[in-house]
């Protein structure tokens, strides 16, 4: 009852379950001990941390002396889930094999699943490729099997970007994730629902199509149904109306939604870091250089999690450190961002991302303005541009091209 209440999007009535469940099994260790992690998950997913923590803990606590491998299992992927929606990546991989191996060893197939899912993404978005996709063979069949549609959501969500990656084939990846988008639509699973659209907002942007990147980004908004998934959809939209020039249409949306972005010094959801990530490019692209400099200092923890590239909106933290270094004018810095980013684009590896580095770099010295920074920014340039006319990205080709008339 609690999983499918919380799939649905039901997360209030799935506390009250647990809530209950723990009023009326006081005597029930095993029970208790699962139901607290029930309690962690929801607080989690509804964006109170210190209350899941809190409940985590004594979910650990009373399980770790009850030799019930199946239990501990279960509690070791609800805890992999919760670390991964707050970017503790090397958390929820350490987690998630725990819950594997576990899982393995009780014969708990489902938790089996919950953590193979929590350790292929989270190598993924650290950048671990070889391993995650190792870790897709395993775990694909698994989900298929045991009709798991979260973890297969999952599997199909970083095979396709790490596909698009390599090959750069927009036909490959719209396909892929149209397949996926209309089964959680049929399904009517919102948990999977929002971070769909908002990738499809980000495949629409790429290529082109403002009004239904605008379109997918408002269903993403609109559908989001938990607090850690707040920010993907107006992160996406602030981007979508800050490249299409909506100046007044974009600041207005960040001025509504300001309160999603992630604060420093706190446990920060993935929906805020990715909003972070559109927000900084987006205020780059409006020319408000100061508001983009003043997030630099977020990019330190950001990076500090190991994140080499967070999936859900194709983009390496690293370049966009570099884009709010260089609008803070910390040209030696942003340089210094732009050339990790670089590093680890061409190890993903992610060809897009490459081009991308390569326009932002130029954008940067560009601003700078030192004698002999023009034959520089002509080759950066031409090398976005090329790979752009390549994959078919119309509006990133126009303006590169009015960077390259300046």
């Amino acid at each position: 009852m609690f999983e499918g209440l919380l799939w649905s999007g039901r997360a209030h009535e799935a506390a009250e379950l647990a809530e209950r469940g723990l009023n009326g099994l006081k005597e029930d260790p095993a029970s208790r001990a699962y139901l607290a992690a029930v309690m962690g998950l929801v607080n989690g997913l509804n964006g109170r941390y210190e209350s899941a923590r809190k409940s985590f803990n004594e979910a650990i606590s009373i399980g770790t002396g009850l030799e019930d491998r199946s239990l501990v299992a279960r509690i070791q992927a609800y805890l992999a889930v919760c670390n991964f929606y707050y970017v503790q990546l090397r958390d929820a991989l350490e987690n998630g094999r725990k819950s594997a191996d576990l899982g393995a060893a009780a014969g708990s197939t489902w938790s089996r699943a919950i953590g193979l899912s929590r350790v292929q993404v989270s190598l993924h978005h650290l950048g671990r490729i070889e391993e995650a996709t190792a870790v897709t063979g395993e775990l694909e069949p698994l989900a298929r099997r045991i009709g798991h549609f979260a973890a297969l959501s999952f599997c199909t969500w970083s095979q396709a970007w790490t596909d698009f990656g390599k090959d750069a084939d927009f036909a490959r990846l719209t396909k892929r994730l149209a397949e996926e988008l209309e089964f959680n639509r049929t399904a009517k699973i919102p948990l999977l629902l929002t971070p769909t659209l908002a990738q499809f907002s980000v495949i629409e942007f790429l290529r082109g199509n403002q009004a239904a990147a605008l379109d997918y980004a408002g269903q993403a908004m609109e559908l989001a149904p938990f607090p850690v998934m707040l920010g993907f959809g107006d992160g996406a939209k602030f981007r979508q109306m800050a490249y299409a020039g909506d100046r007044s249409g974009a600041m207005a949306l960040l001025e509504q939604s300001r309160s999603k972005l992630p604060h420093s010094g706190g446990a920060n959801t993935i929906g805020s870091w990715a909003m972070l990530l559109s927000v900084v490019e987006g205020l780059y692209v409006l020319g408000e250089r100061r508001a983009a400099g003043e997030y630099y200092p977020l990019f330190q923890e950001l990076i500090g999690t190991g994140v080499v590239c967070m999936g859900w909106v194709a983009r390496f933290p690293q370049t966009i450190a570099g884009v709010a270094a260089a609008a803070a004018r910390k040209w030696s810095v942003a340089q210094e961002h732009f050339a990790a980013a670089l590093r680890q684009a061409q190890e993903f590896p992610h060809r897009l991302e490459v081009a991308e580095i390569q326009r932002f770099q130029a954008m940067m010295l560009i601003d700078r303005g030192r004698r002999g920074d023009l034959e520089r920014v002509g080759q950066l340039l031409d090398a976005a541009l090329n790979t752009y006319e390549q994959m078919g990205m119309p509006r990133h080709t126009e303006r590169t091209r009015a960077l390259a008339i300046r």
